[in-house]
Formats: structure tokens, C-alpha cells, sequence
């Protein structure tokens, strides 16, 4: 009966909270009502939450029977005589657990909420068109449905296995968000699959960052600009070392020359870059230095077992649905298990019986912009000694409850064009040119050794990866891949008004970051530096620091690694910020009583911040309030502060890069030393009495995909969460919204692979199901699943046929 009980409370908590939000808006104004009908309303939502059954499909067009087994998690594993027959049934069983989730973000990406939310979400839709989205969804969604490869095809095999499941669902059996919202599904095309690619490389490397840095690059002497921002220091762990001997190539040189006086063009209504801030929470946030992701393996030079092991963890925002969707394919060609997302007619992140591969991203500066010079009419700008026209493209936005929205698009020879503090500025993005990642994942699948894996790898274009690989052969490898722009310079603003600042092509894929099975028996990749070598330029103020060498301290203090190892290394939570601060802290001299009990309760900590720990929660305190001594100055409030580890010296050196100067506090007349600011940090902590743990503060959030507060019945949160900005298992902020989103392991140890995974959430997207949110418990405690990999090396039950 308790178990009863345990299981009932949930959707009656659920209910109670949704009875609740339906007189409240969602984003916009409009009436949820048909949520209350006793029959098509929340009853049918619960209804159809009865977890799916294994089944045979034959939808129209499919050329035999398709096996779709589901396993206790609500996992398809889907067995198929060919491609197309896999492909279909994969897009009609992601759609039947996840329909609303593959809608909203093709919505998001291409500028078309409000003509189901309303007013709320058009300033969010604007910018999306602004930055020029929604036209290169449309762009490459063309590019691949004329392309004649399998990859290509598949985008069309998955939407007419999608809309199989639409068109079957009546009104009552739509997921609730549409009934809430009151629309009807759109038909899948090739776009929602494009929307979804551009949208994970605008999450991954839409940086807003030129403005910012040119700011700095004015306003601090060129010597504070390098030691606050450099390109690279010494604190940080590369992932190809100098000593690897085996970086990209080429040297690296500046733009020089003034930047062009401007003039603001009268074409485009002045919008910057600044994301609008929505009722919905808005997704337009883009690529921010410092949230990445982690991935390493050891060799059978370092493993127990004298084979691979690979680990991975990919750090987005945790939403529910989640953002992955499990599932197993097999067929003639392709036997792989893994995650992808929805809207994706492949695995993204995948295991074979002979390989496995996961992702970090590069955080490669990817984009850059082009300060324009106009002349007077405000429609032309200067490029090589001529004037250009400007481009423009009237806007149309459908808003519901309301009249469209009518404007006009601006775009240069490099892209979209918007306006700054600096003037017009025309954007280079990798998200605008064309795309072949999806031929790449195909390709990856179907490779049997790590050259032909190679081979597939070299049609990955954006976002740019580091993509860690591992098979049973004993081959571990690493390379940062996709489209590298190869380019002067792309720091700050450039010169739009020549050619000479243009990207020359991309560097080529033999010249990008790799190593392959590195004598030390280990690679790893934590959104660091690439490489330690020079090279064309990728990128400066690499934030990503103390993670890289928390997991090189891990991996090169031992041998003998085994699976057990590497997920204990995924929920590492030692806060290296100490390692550089307790040691300081500990030579410290004319502390008051309370200060003094503090630096004792720091000294006796182990450095790790877990949710029991209150050390953790004074460290945290003491180490904001530090920083916010430290980087006080007036400067700050117009350009990025600098990295924590700025306040400390590189290891090998005596002193801090950063001049002196910068550690006095303004609020005082006095010149303080970082002594003095450390100590009045201290200080500011007062008694280090009644703790609270660091678990009672420090929680984590899984808000529903759409953010909206209004459906916060369905999100979960308040859950005591380890870890802290920059620890190995990441949850930056006190109520963590972005952390692993899946975490997986890989033992080649003994023949086929074995495997363990978890992801925050579950399978389906109906709140009222038992896999809405199922694995969320095991997710917090760092436990994991062991994942089904019996097919991937047993015969097709449908019996053997070439792909379709």
C-alpha cells in the first residue's frame, strides 16, 4: 500500500498544480480551457501516459515489418531490414514520447512563437530573425533534401514516420502543452531537424563577445588587455600539449590599422545583440565561455584491464523533457545505441560493437564581426575602396492575438547586420554556412575502424567538437573538429571595410587539434585550449581552466584505471578555486578571532563541495566575496571581469600577470595588496557560526522546455546538488539550471562493449507518465543504468536486406 501511495502522490501533486496554472497566462493572452474538459482535458493527458509496449510497425512506406522493443525505461529499440524502415519508425516513436519538445525548439530557432504564444514571445522571435536563424534553417534544410546520399534521405524517411504519428492523434490525444496552449501539431519537414542542428550550434558558439572585448581593448592599456584576457597561460591544461608535437600548424598575425569611423544606418531599426527578456525565459542566450562539457578515456597503457575505457559528459541546460532521447538502432548497415536529440534522424553520441565516440565542445571563436563604414544615405557601406548595397528583406511575423509584425532584415556580404555601441556591425557566423554534421554522424555509425571513423569525421562542419573516440582495436584518440575559420584575426571588431580582415576558407581538417593514443595512456577534454602549439587563431580568454587540471590530476596520479574510476570522476566535486586560495589563505596574519576560526575550518576541509559540507558554503562565500574585491573597479561595469584564476600566479611564477594595481579596492584611499584584500574578505565572512550545509543552499533546477514559470507544476527543483562553477561535475550558480546532461561510460574491457548511462529526466514528455521524470533520482545521486548493448552485436530479426 506504501508503495501505492508513493507512486499515486506525484500526479495528484501534479494535477493540484495544473488545476492551478490554467487560469494563469502562458506566454500569452489566451484562455487554456480545454485542459478542464472531463474527457479531452487532463484526464486524457494521464490516460495516455500508460508507458508504451513493444510492438511490430508497418507504417505506409516502409518496405517490411519494423521490431520496436521497448525496455523498462521506455527505451525503443528498434530492429529494421533497412535504413529507411529504421529511420521511419525512429521519427514515429521520438514523436509519440516527445511531439511538443521537437515543435517548440523548431519554433525557437526559427522565429515562430508568437504566432502560438502572442505578444510575450515576439521580442524573442525578432531576435532569432535578426541574427539571421530562421533564414539559414530554411537554407540548409533546402541543402540537405536535395542531397541523394542515405543522410541526406534520412530527414525525410524520419518526417514521414513522424507525421505517420501525427496524423494518427485525435484532439484529445494531442500532448497537453498543445491543449493548454490550444494549437494543433505542424506537419514534421526537414526543417525541424535543421532548426535543431542550428539551434545546439547557436547554443555552442553564438558568442556575443566582440563588443565586449573591443570595449576592453579600448579601455585598458594593451598590457592589462593580454594578462587579464590572454590567448593562452599557463594555468590551463591543453588538450594537445606542446610536448604531443602534434597542434595545428601556421602562424597566428594581427589586424593593424585603426578601426573605420562609422556612421548608424538608417535601414534597420537598432536592436544590438542584447536577448530579450521574455515571460518565457528567453532561450536566446547563445554560447557562454566556461559552460562546455567533459570527456576522457584511458588506454590499455592506462587502464586495469589493458584496454579502452571512454567517459563522457555533456553539460547543457537541464530541462524537461530533457534535451536526449535514448533509443537503439539496428539494421544491415548501422548497429548503434546512444542518445540523440528529437528532430534528429540519427544517434548523435553513439556505441557500436566496435567503437564509441563522445563530445566536448571547442568553444572555438566560431564568429566574428565586421565594424561597417555607411556612407550617407545609411545604405551602403564601404569594401574595398566601393560602396555595397546593403540587403534588404522584408519580415513577417504572424502574432497570435494580434497584427502581424512587419520589418525589415539587413544583410551584408558577411551576414546579418545589427547595430551597436560601435556602430553597424555585420556578423561571419559558422551557423549561417552549410552544414554536412548530419552525413558525418551517418558515416560515424557505420565505420569499423578508427581511420574509416576518421573519414566520416571529416564532414563535421559546426558546431566545432572535440570528439573523444575509443575502440575495441585498443585506439583512443581526440580531435577538435569542424569548421575552424582560418583568419587574420578574431578578436574584437574587425575592419569591414576590406577583404583583408574576410575568413580565408577553414583550416584544414589534417591541421586541427589531435592526438591519438598518447604515450601517458590517457586523453582528456573540458571545453579547454586545444592546443598548446600556436596556430591560426582560435580564441582567447579560455575559461574552462580548472576542470582541465582537476581531471589531469586524476588520470595522471594513477594506473590502472577501470569504469568504476571514470564515473567516479564524473562526480568529482574537488573545487580547485581552493587549491589556489587555502594556501594563501593559510599564511595569512592579523585576522581577528572569526577569522581566524574560519581559516582553521577551511584548513581542515577536504576541498570538495559536497552537499553536507559547511566548509564548502563558507569557501563559496569567501571565494565570491574575494572576487568581487578584487575586480571592483569602475571598468568593470563595461567589459567582462577576468577569470578567477587571474588573481594568482601561473604555477612555475612568483607573481600574478595581472599588475598589482588591480588588487587595491577603490572604496578605500588607501593602496591595498591582494594580502589586504584577502584579508578584508575574510573579514566580511563574520562568524563562522551555524553553517548552513552546502546542500541546504546550493540546489539544482529542471525547468520545463519552454522555461515558462507558468508551467512550473511540471518542472523539478530545490534538490541538493555537489559540485560548484568549474568542479569536474559542474553546477555553476546557487540554483543550478545547466550541469552534465548525460553521462555515459564505455569498458572495452572485455570483448563487446559493456556500458553505463543516465540522463536528467526520461523518456517521454507527458508529466503524468512515469518516465517523464524518471531518472531524475538517479541522476542526483550519481548512480547510473546499465545500458542494453545485446543488440548491437546479434542478427536483425527481420531478416537481412540492402537499405531502402
Amino acid at each position: 500500500m506504501r508503495r501505492r501511495i508513493r507512486y499515486l502522490l506525484p500526479p495528484v501533486a501534479l494535477l493540484v498544480g495544473l488545476l492551478w496554472i490554467l487560469g494563469r497566462p502562458v506566454g500569452g493572452s489566451f484562455t487554456p480551457g480545454p485542459l478542464l474538459e472531463p474527457v479531452r482535458g487532463l484526464y486524457a493527458t494521464a490516460r495516455h501516459a500508460t508507458p508504451h509496449e513493444s510492438d511490430v510497425l508497418l507504417l505506409e512506406g516502409m518496405t517490411s515489418p519494423v521490431v520496436v522493443d521497448m525496455d523498462a525505461r521506455g527505451v525503443p529499440h528498434i530492429t529494421a531490414g533497412s535504413d529507411r524502415d529504421a529511420v521511419m519508425a525512429m521519427g514515429y516513436v521520438v514523436a509519440r514520447d516527445r511531439l511538443f519538445e521537437m515543435e517548440f525548439l523548431w519554433r525557437v530557432a526559427t522565429g515562430r512563437l508568437s504566432e502560438v504564444l502572442g505578444r510575450d514571445a515576439l521580442a524573442q522571435d525578432q531576435y532569432f530573425r535578426r541574427i539571421g536563424m530562421a533564414r539559414a534553417v530554411h537554407d540548409q534544410a533546402l541543402r540537405t533534401e536535395r542531397l541523394t546520399s542515405d543522410a541526406g534521405r534520412a530527414m525525410g524517411w524520419y518526417a514521414e514516420g513522424a507525421n505517420a504519428w501525427i496524423s494518427s492523434l485525435t484532439r484529445d490525444e494531442y500532448p497537453f502543452e498543445y491543449r493548454l496552449l490550444g494549437f494543433a501539431p505542424a506537419p514534421f519537414t526537414a526543417e525541424h531537424t535543421a532548426a535543431l542542428q542550428l539551434f545546439m550550434t547557436f547554443d555552442l558558439s553564438y558568442s556575443s563577445g566582440d563588443v565586449a572585448y573591443e570595449q576592453a581593448r579600448r579601455l585598458l592599456s594593451a598590457e592589462d588587455y593580454a594578462a587579464l584576457f590572454p590567448e593562452a597561460s599557463g594555468h590551463e591544461e591543453p588538450i594537445v600539449p606542446a610536448s604531443a608535437g602534434a597542434a595545428s600548424g601556421g602562424q597566428a598575425t594581427s589586424v593593424s590599422g585603426a578601426l573605420p569611423t562609422h556612421q548608424t544606418s538608417r535601414s534597420w531599426r537598432p536592436g544590438g545583440e542584447a536577448a530579450p527578456a521574455i515571460g518565457l525565459q528567453s532561450l536566446a542566450r547563445g554560447y557562454i565561455e566556461g559552460t562546455g562539457s567533459n570527456n576522457w578515456a584511458v588506454s590499455g597503457e592506462g587502464s586495469a584491464s589493458g584496454k579502452p575505457i571512454l567517459a563522457g559528459d555533456m553539460h547543457l541546460n537541464l530541462s524537461l523533457p530533457a534535451i536526449w532521447y535514448e533509443i537503439g538502432l539496428y539494421t544491415p548497415t548501422a548497429r548503434s545505441y546512444g542518445v540523440t536529440f528529437p528532430s534528429v534522424p540519427v544517434i548523435v553520441e553513439g556505441i557500436t560493437d566496435r567503437h564509441a565516440w563522445t563530445f566536448t565542445n571547442t568553444g572555438a571563436d566560431q564568429i566574428d564581426r565586421y565594424l561597417l563604414t555607411l556612407d550617407a544615405s545609411g545604405g551602403q557601406y564601404l569594401h574595398d575602396g566601393a560602396y555595397r548595397p546593403l540587403t534588404l528583406i522584408p519580415d513577417t511575423i504572424r502574432v497570435r492575438g494580434g497584427e502581424p509584425v512587419v520589418s525589415t532584415l539587413t544583410y551584408s556580404h558577411h551576414g546579418p547586420v545589427e547595430d551597436t555601441p560601435f556602430g553597424p556591425v555585420a556578423v561571419r557566423w559558422v551557423g549561417h554556412e552549410p552544414n554536412r554534421t548530419l552525413e558525418a554522424l551517418w558515416g560515424m555509425h557505420r565505420a569499423r575502424s578508427h581511420a574509416e571513423f576518421e573519414e566520416a569525421t571529416r564532414q563535421w562542419d559546426s558546431p566545432m567538437q572535440n570528439i573523444l573516440y575509443a575502440d575495441a582495436d585498443g585506439t583512443i584518440s581526440i580531435r577538435a573538429t569542424g569548421y575552424w575559420p582560418r583568419r587574420q584575426s578574431g578578436e574584437g571588431l574587425l575592419d569591414g571595410s576590406t577583404s583583408d580582415a574576410e575568413w580565408q576558407g577553414r583550416v584544414p581538417f589534417d591541421e586541427l587539434p589531435a592526438w591519438t593514443n598518447p604515450g601517458r595512456g590517457f586523453l582528456t577534454s573540458t571545453n579547454q585550449r586545444p592546443a598548446a602549439a600556436a596556430g591560426p587563431y582560435m580564441g582567447r580568454d579560455w575559461r574552462s581552466v580548472f576542470r582541465s587540471r582537476r581531471i589531469h590530476t586524476l588520470l595522471s596520479g594513477k594506473k590502472g584505471h577501470d569504469a568504476e574510476d571514470l564515473k567516479a570522476y564524473q562526480a568529482d566535486v574537488h573545487a580547485v578555486q581552493a587549491d589556489y586560495l587555502i594556501p594563501l589563505v593559510d599564511t595569512l596574519s592579523g585576522l581577528d578571532p572569526a577569522g581566524q576560526e574560519l581559516v582553521r575550518r577551511l584548513q581542515g576541509w577536504d576541498r570538495r563541495m559536497t552537499t553536507t559540507s559547511r566548509a564548502a558554503t563558507l569557501f563559496a562565500a569567501l571565494a565570491d566575496t574575494l572576487y568581487d574585491l578584487v575586480w571592483d573597479e569602475p571598468v568593470f561595469m563595461d567589459i567582462p571581469r577576468p577569470h578567477f584564476v587571474r588573481m594568482f600566479a601561473e604555477p612555475g611564477e612568483e607573481a600574478p600577470a595581472a599588475d598589482p594595481v588591480w588588487f587595491d579596492m577603490v572604496s578605500t584611499p588607501d593602496r591595498e595588496t591582494f594580502a589586504d584584500v584577502l584579508r578584508e574578505a575574510i573579514r566580511r565572512q563574520g562568524p563562522p557560526d551555524d553553517v548552513t550545509p552546502w546542500g541546504d543552499v546550493h540546489t539544482l533546477q529542471m525547468r520545463h522546455i519552454t522555461r515558462s514559470p507558468a508551467l512550473r507544476a511540471v518542472w523539478r527543483e530545490n534538490m541538493s546538488y555537489p559540485g560548484w562553477k568549474e568542479t569536474l561535475s559542474p553546477a555553476r550558480g546557487m540554483q543550478a539550471t545547466h550541469s552534465a546532461s548525460w553521462r555515459v561510460v564505455v569498458d572495452f574491457s572485455d570483448g563487446p562493449p559493456r556500458a553505463w548511462g543516465v540522463y536528467p529526466g526520461g523518456q517521454s514528455g507527458n508529466p503524468f507518465s512515469r518516465h517523464y521524470d524518471a531518472h531524475v533520482e538517479t541522476f542526483v545521486s550519481f548512480d547510473y543504468y546499465a545500458l542494453d548493448l545485446t543488440r548491437i552485436t546479434a542478427a536483425n530479426d527481420t531478416g537481412e536486406q540492402d537499405a531502402q
